[in-house]
């Protein structure tokens, strides 16, 4: 039923994250995918009889261009939903000079010229106006570079009831690479890289990509949209190429964990200290045996009160998936949506984790997916 829903399929979407949500607050679950390389992202908008609207040029006035993990949450406790989009600009200037950005002025014309999204290479953050429409505040907020990165997973870190941000990052082969592309990937070598002619040493030119491992993003949502960079006061973190991630509380002591996975290394724990500012170090066994290993603590955030909302639905929907919680408190609008689908290969906890910011809540609206 895909096309006669009206999702597109289209030989040049290389679409990596998708998120769902009730973006315009209709009562029913919208579509965000995100697309790598040329294309357009998608903006499907739920129309409630099975069919869906591409809306994203109508409603996003620019996005990345190279958008990788995506993710939808009330960013700013207004009860809309933000969209945030991964892309791969550094913020390292070494990084930076040596890394193809932007088209140049002329073909960048030329794709707006055919069609095509105003595209920029940076993570974007989309702040909900409530009017339907969208303004692009990645700058503003200090998230829009942070180099090659994956999945962005929205989760409150210090149960303030803020929704903090987490960023996977890393990638083994940068093929954005200037010196790669101008003194190795030129016309000549891609001629001897053909069918039939890779072999003996031309493979080692594969191998020429540069490598650079580089931490994981964690940010401290300040209010007014505006982030910090905590990454200093992760304990134990070190350089990977990450990309999927789940986040939920391991250990039972109110606040969230986070596990990801890297290539060529065994998946990481980012566990969550707030509550007694412990320090869990990285064991050699569980690194040598492939499992999970403790390596990263946050002694950065101080804890405060949560609880969990936990959902029994149907038999056709046992979880609740698609339901809202809303909680109302100190003036604000808190909105949160029980979907699976997060970030790029990345899912979330299951229950409704609310952080209580020491405040008097003042009243909580469930609506189950049929809008009850």
């Amino acid at each position: 039923i895909t096309t006669i829903s009206g999702i597109n399929s289209s030989l040049i979407g290389y679409g990596l994250g998708i998120a769902v949500a009730d973006i315009n607050l209709d009562g029913y679950p919208d579509i965000y995918i995100g697309n790598d390389f040329h294309e357009n992202d998608y903006l499907y908008i739920n129309n409630g009889k099975g069919v869906f609207t591409e809306e994203i040029t109508s409603r996003i006035a620019h996005t990345g261009r190279f958008t990788m993990g995506v993710d939808v949450a009330d960013v700013n406790n207004d009860g809309q939903s933000e969209i945030i989009s991964m892309d791969m600009l550094s913020d390292d200037p070494y990084t930076l000079k040596r890394s193809l950005g932007e088209d140049d002025y002329d073909i960048f014309n030329l794709k707006v010229s055919y069609g095509y999204q105003h595209q920029y290479t940076r993570n974007n953050l989309q702040y909900n106006r409530g009017n339907g429409h969208f303004s692009e505040v990645g700058l503003y907020s200090g998230i829009a570079a942070t180099d090659w990165s994956w999945s962005p997973l929205w989760i409150d870190f210090d149960n303030d009831g803020l929704k903090d941000l987490f960023i996977s990052n890393g990638i083994p082969k940068r093929m954005n690479d200037i010196d790669y592309i101008n003194f190795v990937s030129n016309e000549e070598i891609q001629k001897k890289l053909a069918p039939g002619q890779n072999k003996g040493n031309n493979l080692e030119m594969i191998e020429k990509f540069p490598r650079i491992k580089i931490r994981n993003k964690f940010f401290r949502n300040n209010g007014s949209l505006a982030f910090s960079d905590i990454g200093s006061g992760i304990r134990n973190a070190k350089e990977t190429y990450s990309n999927g991630a789940v986040y939920a509380d391991f250990d039972n002591d109110g606040d969230l964990d986070i596990v990801v996975n890297n290539i060529d290394e065994a998946a990481h724990l980012y566990r969550n200290n707030n509550t007694d500012a412990t320090i869990t170090g990285q064991t050699t066994a569980a690194a040598q045996s492939g499992k999970a290993s403790l390596s990263v603590t946050n002694d950065t955030l101080a804890a405060l009160p949560s609880f969990t909302v936990s959902l029994v639905g149907d038999s056709l929907n046992r979880q609740g998936i698609g339901s809202k919680l809303i909680v109302c408190a100190d003036g604000a609008i808190r909105l949160y949506e029980k979907f699976g689908v997060h970030g790029f290969q990345s899912s979330t906890n299951i229950p409704f984790h609310v952080g209580l910011r020491n405040t008097k809540i003042d009243s909580i609206l469930l609506v189950w997916p049929d809008n009850t």
